[in-house]
């Protein structure tokens, strides 16, 4: 995942531990500078970062993946329309949606939810929770509604 970083750039102490990286590039603001990082998480990045005026942090992804992520919330949001007259036709049209998004943003298929690791192993598991079948009641499809817009959220962030 790659993240855009705000560095307080003033002080050259800052800037230091990744002037020497030939993937940091600095777009400077004043005494601010933006550079993009790849990392695993947040996590990660900012305790890769320790030590440094980091003063925001957002992810940033490749805007064919966004798109995916927002096509799937349109997607989801027309499905629930269909929910009162099927709901088990507008949950799976809804969990078709997220299953792109996810495909569009490199996660293997829930099958193979056991070759990733991590948080993206906990999004496929979120996922795969959503799947009521044929077997489940009104209340629990309108709860996999809710956790599939909660996938939608997190796959923005990782």
């Amino acid at each position: 995942m790659h993240y855009l970083v705000k560095l307080n750039t003033q002080r050259s102490a800052s800037m230091e531990p990744v002037a020497g990286r030939g993937d940091v590039y600095v777009s400077p603001e004043g005494d601010r500078g933006w550079i993009i990082l790849e990392s695993e998480n947040e996590e990660s990045l900012r305790r890769d970062l320790e030590g440094q005026e980091v003063e925001e942090v957002q992810p940033v992804l490749p805007a064919h993946e966004y798109a995916a992520i927002l096509k799937a919330r349109r997607d989801l949001e027309n499905s629930k329309t269909q929910f009162v007259d099927d709901p088990s036709e507008a949950l799976g049209k809804a969990r078709r949606a997220v299953g792109q998004a996810l495909e569009a943003r490199g996660y293997p298929s829930p099958e193979r939810s056991n070759e990733t690791t991590g948080s993206r192993q906990e999004v496929l598991q979120e996922y795969q929770d959503t799947d009521m079948g044929d077997t489940g009641n009104l209340e629990d499809m309108r709860s996999a509604f809710d956790r599939l817009s909660k996938v939608l959220d997190r796959l923005t962030r990782i």
